[in-house]
């Protein structure tokens, strides 16, 4: 757990002096039809810990 606190402590100070991008969360709903929108489909998702909200998801191009 605490690699996760670590881990995105670093990754948010980085996308602060611009050395990374900017990494938002998003709720599986709003993912699925983001990629949806995208012009792919869900081949496979699967959720990895109910607890964290860890996803796994395959798409293909459309």
């Amino acid at each position: 757990m605490g690699e996760k606190i670590f881990l995105s402590s670093l990754l948010f100070f980085a996308g602060r002096v611009g050395l990374a991008p900017k990494i938002r969360s998003f709720k599986i709903r709003n993912l699925v039809v983001t990629i949806e929108e995208g012009n792919f489909s869900i081949v496979e998702s699967d959720c990895l810990k109910k607890s964290s909200q860890e996803y796994f998801i395959v798409a293909r191009k459309i």
